[in-house]
């Protein structure tokens, strides 16, 4: 006689694979999270890094007075056609007057 699997063994076994591929995809899924978390934190961190070198910069430049000097640049919207006036140069900003003042800071 040929001995096979019953019904109820093959449920146990699929019931089995199941609790298998359940947990899993619940570590991955896990992984995923703490990846995505530590790769947000490294970024936070980096930015962070940024805003101090700037401000220390920033800093480094306050005067004995107490303020701090931060430079501001106003030039005209057709300073490319002062500059070089023989060349047929683009205003700065195309929709503003020729004479219109911009603010480069």
């Amino acid at each position: 006689m040929r001995r096979a699997f019953t019904v109820v063994e093959l449920l146990i076994a699929v019931v089995v694979m199941l609790a298998v591929i359940i947990a899993t995809s619940k570590i991955f899924n896990t992984a995923s999270k703490v990846s995505s978390t530590g790769e947000a934190n490294a970024d936070v961190l980096q930015q962070g890094t940024v805003i101090e070198e700037q401000m220390r910069r920033d800093l480094e430049r306050l005067c004995r007075d107490g303020y701090m000097a931060i430079q501001c640049v106003a030039v005209r919207n057709d300073v490319n056609q002062v500059i070089s006036p023989s060349a047929n140069a683009p205003l700065l900003n195309p929709q503003l007057d020729a004479n219109a003042i911009l603010r480069c800071d």
